[in-house]
């Protein structure tokens, strides 16, 4: 039995992304083949803005929802259109902070000075949302997330905006502080409007150090640099490593100080258009939910059952990887992990569902980052990025997208290289709009008629002999 259910609030949704985070990791990893200073740096980064946000009455209806990578996903909830300017004021505050936090474990952590400089960018849209509690013990599921056009739309303008900024929405502008809007400029993305059908293209984005000028400027705001070192210093760099694996991806066995790596697949599974299913009047809120949990489960099922580790849910989308280098056998488990990717697609539809999917190969990191008590696994690197951008950008509904390299891996196995002929090249990647029922079926419609060829020749051989 399921315990999952929606509930329909509002308030602000906003990112934390520390932009060059995976170029940090991958020279550190380069120039000292271990990723702890970089690590240290995310792990208190995140750690600094948790407690900053999490002080008591300073945030009320603060939730850091999870961390994803390098990005950290936070919602403040508000009463809909009521006290909104406070919200604003809060968003201000934390961006603040965050850029303050950043500096200095940027210049006066000592550990951390032989890394280049980390940038931060922050998206943040104000609006109704969905708060989602998927609870299953006997599915081993227990996560919280939020589904809307806000988070959506926030996550897009933190990727739009520029590094050392934060963007917000047109309509949120004339809510944030006077002596603060003047640090705001306008900006247009021909994109950014699908992302949220009552927003435009226009959005406003501030740098953060001119309002950090600005609030200097009433000295009001203050910034306990010592508490963020304090943070950065708890964890010895001697006590923490990176481990190379060749098994499957045990979750559980990640750390603050202990970090895996391996190569292996990323797949990102997002469920199309399912916010516009949500009716005004909430009539169907339990319909959603049960379709929610159902999709979900199904997603980390195949997951499960192509042998990948299931990372977690992000909004409606799936988040899961598949070690690859652990097999005698690579053709038959990139086999696998299409088949389940393919499997996901058809699922859905018998749910009415849709889905866009987005797959990239190589090198993957996975650690824990202590964001709050039950602890977020994190996966990173360039091969997450990919196929996150896979899913986002170039996946359409009920499409399966991979990476060139994924398909150039697919080809060089006899177990896996049939499935090529599925796949047509776009914009730099591969994709598919064939279900795994659809495959199979013409699999063996051509099997047959090989078959049937075969047997017409042998018949025709032995009567002319």
């Amino acid at each position: 039995m399921t315990n999952s259910k929606f509930e329909k609030t509002s308030g602000l949704h906003l990112y934390v992304t520390i932009d060059n985070y995976d170029d940090l990791l991958l020279k550190e990893e380069k120039d000292t083949k271990n990723i702890k200073k970089s690590l240290k740096l995310l792990n208190s980064f995140f750690v600094s803005i948790r407690k900053y946000a999490s002080r008591p009455n300073m945030f009320p209806g603060l939730f850091i929802e999870k961390t994803t990578g390098n990005r950290m996903h936070i919602y403040i909830e508000h009463e809909e259109n009521v006290d909104k300017n406070k919200c604003m004021s809060e968003l201000i505050n934390i961006a603040l902070y965050a850029y303050n936090s950043i500096n200095c474990l940027n210049n006066e952590v000592g550990k951390l000075a032989s890394l280049d400089n980390a940038v931060i960018k922050i998206g943040a849209d104000y609006g109704r949302f969905w708060k989602f509690d998927i609870k299953d013990v006997q599915n081993g599921i227990d996560e919280d997330t939020s589904v809307g056009y806000a988070a959506n739309y926030a996550c897009k303008l933190q990727a739009l905006v520029s590094k050392n900024s934060v963007a917000i929405s047109e309509d949120d502008y004339s809510y944030v502080d006077e002596k603060y809007r003047k640090c705001f400029v306008v900006e247009n993305d021909c994109k950014l409007s699908k992302y949220h059908p009552d927003k435009s293209d226009k959005y406003y984005k501030a740098t953060l150090n001119s309002l950090r000028l600005v609030s200097e400027q009433d000295g009001r705001y203050s910034f306990n640099e010592e508490e963020v070192k304090d943070i950065a210093n708890r964890i010895d760099l001697g006590e923490m490593k990176l481990i190379t694996e060749f098994r499957k991806l045990n979750i559980n066995e990640l750390t603050e100080k202990e970090a895996k790596k391996f190569n292996g697949i990323s797949l990102m599974a997002d469920i199309r258009g399912f916010t516009k299913k949500f009716k005004d009047d909430d009539s169907n809120l339990d319909q959603m939910a049960f379709d929610a949990y159902n999709a979900v489960l199904q997603m980390i099922s195949k997951v499960k059952d192509a042998g990948g580790t299931h990372i977690q849910v992000q909004g409606d989308k799936e988040v899961a990887v598949f070690s690859i280098d652990y097999e005698p056998n690579d053709g038959l488990v990139l086999k696998d992990v299409i088949y389940a990717a393919l499997h996901i697609i058809d699922d859905l539809n018998t749910l009415q569902l849709n889905v866009g999917i987005g797959m990239a190969v190589g090198d993957i990191y996975a650690a824990r980052i202590d964001t709050k008590a039950k602890q977020d696994p994190v996966i990173l690197g360039k091969t997450i990025f990919e196929a996150n951008r896979l899913e986002d950008e170039e996946a359409n509904q009920n499409e399966l997208v991979i990476s060139s390299k994924l398909y150039g891996l697919l080809k060089n196995f006899k177990e896996s290289n049939f499935l090529c002929k599925y796949f047509s090249y776009r914009n730099g990647c591969y994709f598919t709009n064939k279900g795994y029922k659809t495959i199979i079926y013409e699999e063996r419609a051509r099997e047959q008629e090989q078959d049937t060829k075969s047997k017409n020749y042998t018949g025709a051989y032995l009567k002319t002999n």
